[in-house]
């Protein structure tokens, strides 16, 4: 995540990884991405998603919530 980025630029490899945003990919994963060895999974699509998280928002995992309104448990400013 790169908070430096703070605007979408329609570009995905920046605005994937643009602070209070989740960027998730369903379908085949790119070759350079899969680990040596690692069996690939196989699909007709790529399809990238990019969600704004900056507000009324949050992501739990196994019951716990890990962000809140773009901000991840481990980041300064993270309320409870």
């Amino acid at each position: 995540m790169n908070r430096d980025i703070d605007r979408f630029t329609y570009n995905m490899l920046f605005d994937e990884k643009m602070g209070d945003t989740v960027h998730m990919a369903l379908g085949r994963a790119y070759p350079a991405t899969v680990g040596e060895g690692v069996e690939q999974n196989d699909s007709a699509k790529h399809v990238d998603m990019i969600v704004d998280m900056s507000e009324d928002s949050y992501i739990e995992v196994d019951g716990e919530v890990v962000q809140r309104n773009g901000t991840f448990t481990f980041e300064d400013g993270f309320e409870e």
